[in-house]
């Protein structure tokens, strides 16, 4: 595959002119994309992906600068294909903050790689910068993909610094990007997680400005709830089933501003280079917590540290754009195995200022405490005999 990161060696590629296929985010970055490659003479077809979003509003000004706008509907595909394997497989960067666009890019890579396919192989461009990992993301799935198509890149070879992008766009994407916070971050929100980079978030050592990120505090009276799952994913809200789409969107949408949904951590990139990524998402916390306990309450040791080897082994190889690589593909059925017995609810107590677990009922037989059959018979009698019992007990791995 061939990656193109200057404005110029794309010129020089394509002999001029040609066509695109942007990636059109709707926000600043893209909006600069396509504004260039317009000024340049290019055929633009720009193609958004909504992921359990609103429309942006810039896609009005699209429709008329592109040659040609599609919009697609991916938030089935994401939730079945992509994030379903991510809850169930405890897939977490650096032991908790919640994976975002490691699960969009490789769907959006897909869904592009059709597109192109069908209008002939233009120039896939995506606004994706050398310090970013969504560029490993595009490039290592377009390369599995279909290695005959190019990428370009811009933003890595022609970079040009946000401020400056909104100053050129202000003839034609005025209302949108001037004096706002979407001007100043950079904003990737899908139905799972929002997340908000680039700016003076760069500088960790500032005072976060918390309602750019975090939005209003949530208030809301003390209240009870009860999550269902059914190997290794949610399926119900206090008893009431439910598709995992709506599920994550009610806990996202029901508890927004809510001080356990948010998330901060320093995001490593192949260069070494640490990036400050806040990051919003009660349904990750609520979800991966449940999990997490489930597991603990079914899984023997010997399965639970197998579990967290292997889901690390995942998300470090989605993290940096190996989706649908063979290790993946290796790593997915084992992961698959050990998630089958974790079922039960968990019901939480959620308060304005935090939330702690009320009731932990996993469905196969309980490794908590004296709950597990003949734990406390075993103890009392501890002897060679005994020690043996116990340890298989203990150890039980489920078929």
């Amino acid at each position: 595959m061939k990656i193109i990161d200057t404005y110029s060696r794309l010129s020089a590629t394509t002999h001029g002119r040609g066509r695109a296929l942007l990636l059109f985010s709707g926000g600043l970055d893209s909006c600069h994309t396509l504004s260039l490659l317009k000024e340049k003479g290019w055929q633009v077809t720009a193609l958004h992906i909504r992921l359990g979003g609103e429309p942006p509003e810039t896609l009005s000004v699209a429709e008329e600068v592109a040659d040609d706008v599609l919009q697609m509907d991916a938030e089935d595909i994401f939730c079945r294909d992509y994030l379903a394997q991510g809850i169930r497989y405890q897939a977490t960067y650096h032991g908790g903050m919640p994976l975002s666009s490691t699960f969009t890019r490789p769907l959006i890579a897909k869904l592009a790689v059709d597109q192109a396919l069908k209008l002939g192989n233009p120039v896939v461009a995506a606004n994706v910068t050398a310090f970013q990992n969504s560029f490993f993301r595009f490039a290592k799935s377009m390369e599995i993909l279909a290695p005959h198509l190019s990428l370009f890149s811009p933003s890595i070879g022609s970079y040009v610094d946000r401020d400056t992008k909104a100053q050129e766009l202000a003839a034609v994407f005025k209302p949108f990007f001037i004096n706002e916070a979407r001007g100043t971050y950079s904003v990737d929100e899908n139905l799972w997680c929002r997340v908000v980079e680039n700016g003076d978030i760069e500088h960790p050592e500032r005072t976060l400005p918390v309602t750019d990120i975090r939005k209003a505090p949530w208030k809301g009276d003390e209240l009870f709830l009860k999550i269902g799952f059914l190997q290794g994913l949610p399926v119900s809200i206090d008893e009431q089933e439910m598709p995992l789409g709506n599920i994550v969107r009610y806990l996202n949408k029901r508890f927004v501003g809510h001080p356990s949904s948010f998330f901060y951590g320093l995001e490593g990139n192949v260069f070494g280079v640490k990036n400050p990524e806040p990051r919003t998402s009660m349904a990750a916390r609520l979800i991966h917590d449940s999990t997490l306990f489930l597991s603990q309450a079914t899984l023997s040791a010997a399965e639970l540290e197998l579990r967290e080897s292997l889901s690390r082994r995942f998300a470090l190889s989605a993290l940096e754009g190996g989706w649908f690589s063979s290790h993946l593909d290796a790593i997915r059925p084992a992961l698959d195995a050990l998630a089958k017995p974790i079922s039960g609810h968990v019901t939480w107590r959620i308060s304005e200022t935090a939330i702690d677990p009320s009731r932990i009922e996993p469905q196969a037989a309980s490794k908590i405490g004296a709950h597990m059959p003949d734990f406390v018979s075993a103890v009392e009698r501890f002897g060679i005999t005994e020690k043996v019992i116990f340890d298989v007990l203990r150890e039980h791995t489920h078929v």
